[in-house]
């Protein structure tokens, strides 16, 4: 609940990082070099407003276990982006959303 709404791209460089807990925040997106982080093996972003990965998080396919988007009204073709990209991750999420434009 720290009220953040992005994360540096500076967090890139963490090379030893597993865990990133980033959960009740306000955050839309992740920085679009998360693919250098390749011992990334969970992300905690439950309670954001995190609707997109950047397509560099491919790169972690096989390093990545776990997302957890719980509490994100994602939209059908948003999870379906999100597993496209990550198709061996476990993607934790509460629903899908039929949302409007604004959410």
């Amino acid at each position: 609940r720290n009220r953040l709404v992005s994360l540096p791209d500076e967090l890139t460089q963490l090379q030893e990082l597993k865990t990133l807990i980033i959960n009740r925040n306000m955050i839309e997106s992740l920085p679009d070099s998360m693919g250098k982080l390749n011992k990334l093996e969970r992300i905690d972003a439950w309670d954001n407003r995190l609707y997109v990965f950047p397509q560099s998080i491919a790169k972690l396919a096989e390093t990545l276990k776990e997302v957890d988007l719980r509490q994100i009204p994602l939209r059908e073709e948003e999870r379906e982006d999100m597993e496209h990209l990550l198709p061996k991750t476990k993607i934790f999420y509460t629903s899908i959303c039929e949302c409007s434009n604004e959410r």
